[in-house]
């Protein structure tokens, strides 16, 4: 698992960083990814879309044995935070949702950089 020194790093919620976004159907299994390993980038902006109904989706950025934190059914949360981490668990019955991950090149998010 890789982890994120976020001090010599840019805000995460300034604009004029370049991003790639990429969409993710929520379904009924975990969502686990690492953006350092699999797309050699980081991670500033989360957007999990719960659409289930009934039941939370819960999540977890950082690290596996960080908190799990809970997007209720039938809303959304943004977070803007510099992370490779996320983990989502939606409901093993009726999960339905849409993970979205703004991606971005190292270099493009240190501080005094391009």
């Amino acid at each position: 698992m890789s982890a994120i020194n976020s001090g010599g790093l840019k805000s995460a919620s300034d604009p004029l960083i370049p991003f790639i976004t990429i969409p993710e159907v929520i379904a009924l299994a975990q969502i686990r990814h690492d953006s350092l390993l699999e797309e050699n980038m980081i991670t500033k902006v989360i957007r999990i879309i719960n659409n289930d109904a009934v039941n939370p989706i819960t999540y977890r950025t950082q690290s596996p044995s960080n908190i799990l934190r809970s997007v209720p059914p039938n809303s959304d949360e943004t977070l803007e935070e510099w992370t490779a981490y996320i983990e989502i668990n939606p409901n093993a019955v009726t999960g339905n949702g849409i993970l979205e991950r703004d991606l971005v090149k190292s270099e493009d998010a240190i501080k005094n950089g391009r």
